[in-house]
């Protein structure tokens, strides 16, 4: 038998609200909408942010948690539910409707990576987006999409150029992640268009000691080049390695060794991240 909050008789039950954004608001679709919602059981007992998970009846899944920020949703009108679901699988879900409108540019960039997801340092993080133009001409360039970050200096903000990249390798915290489209206007020039989602990436302490010799950061090559990568691993108190791995931000695995020649890499700025794994489980990353 299962009650009407979604669980079995005698289980505690959920208390779901949502606080932000408020019912009927209105934003413009490149705009930040802050996203705040409460979830309690009536046990007094916690509930893991992983469990609230954001909807909205155009675009799916847009983000986890109890709150976050971003833009990049679709034009429209929008039911937001916030559904939460406890220990014993009982849930509970509560609503507010949104109108998101055209951008000032008339560009309508999409970011399809739910926010508020939480990530480690050696994770790659699924970034996928889209664009349409003005004249409402999807964007088809890859190198007109460039991904940043807010908290990567080093080797630099930018992730990738790509509609759909995976970076690893990034610096414990909160991330701003800003996806950026430039598309012909029509008229001879260009148009630019945004939108900007929240990710945190969990700080891991670890013993693993990893250095990118090769490439160094801002290395350049001409598209059929090949890029030698070299990197050294070690583990505090000696220990051996039983996997290391290269990625790109833009084309995934190249390499599989401490040292690797890649033949070819697509157009555009690459994040090259090296992730290695010690023979005791743990994981490290560090990226150029």
């Amino acid at each position: 038998m299962v009650d009407q909050n979604g669980g079995t008789p005698g289980t505690p039950t959920l208390e779901v609200a949502i606080t932000a954004p408020g019912d009927g608001q209105a934003v413009a679709q490149d705009a930040p909408i802050s996203f705040t919602g409460t979830a309690a059981l009536s046990n007094g007992a916690g509930i893991s942010e992983t469990q609230l998970v954001w909807t909205s009846d155009k675009d799916g899944d847009i983000g986890v948690g109890f709150g976050f920020t971003r833009s990049g949703l679709s034009v429209g009108e929008h039911t937001i539910t916030l559904t939460a679901t406890g220990p014993e699988g009982q849930q509970r879900s509560a609503q507010t409707h949104l109108t998101v409108r055209p951008s000032g540019t008339g560009m309508v960039v999409r970011i399809e990576t739910p926010a508020g997801q939480r990530f480690h340092p050696y994770d790659l993080i699924d970034l996928r987006g889209s664009a349409v133009a003005p004249d409402g001409t999807p964007v088809t360039n890859p190198l007109a999409f460039e991904w940043r970050s807010n908290l990567e200096t080093d080797p630099g903000p930018v992730l990738g150029d790509s509609p759909h990249i995976q970076p690893g390798g990034l610096t414990p915290g909160l991330h701003t992640i800003t996806l950026t489209v430039t598309a012909p206007d029509g008229n001879g020039g260009t148009v630019v268009g945004r939108a900007s989602i929240e990710v945190m990436v969990d700080f891991v302490n670890t013993g693993l000691d990893l250095q990118i010799l090769a490439p160094f950061a801002g290395y350049q090559l001409v598209q059929g080049q090949e890029l030698t990568c070299n990197g050294s691993v070690g583990q505090s108190g000696g220990g051996s390695f039983d996997q290391i791995v290269w990625t790109s931000s833009i084309d995934g695995e190249i390499g599989t060794s401490e040292t690797c020649v890649v033949p070819y890499l697509s157009l555009g700025t690459h994040r090259i991240t090296m992730t290695a794994i010690a023979s005791n489980g743990e994981k490290g990353a560090v990226s150029t």
